[in-house]
């Protein structure tokens, strides 16, 4: 046989494809499930508990984002989004 090199991403795709009859697979990185995040949260990322969050018009994100203090600011709304989510038929 034929040595192939690929990625991790590659391989499992190729395997489902092959070995699963699953023909459907993409290579994202996680970027579906972050930009559905994106959209159900949109709201609550720019709800600035503090208006120095956001100091520039370059920002692309609260400068809590990546932070503890994000979700700890936020939890309520958070919390309740979620809920709502969870409820939804």
């Amino acid at each position: 046989g034929s040595i192939q090199f690929c990625n991790v991403e590659q391989l499992a795709i190729q395997h489902y494809r092959t070995q699963e009859d699953y023909p459907y697979g993409i290579h994202s990185e996680g970027a579906i499930i972050r930009t559905l995040v994106g959209l159900l949260f949109l709201d609550l990322i720019y709800t600035l508990p503090t208006p120095d969050l956001l100091i520039d018009i370059f920002q692309t994100e609260p400068l809590d984002f990546q932070t503890d203090d994000f979700y700890k600011s936020r939890q309520s709304q958070i919390d309740e989004r979620i809920s709502q989510l969870n409820s939804e038929e």
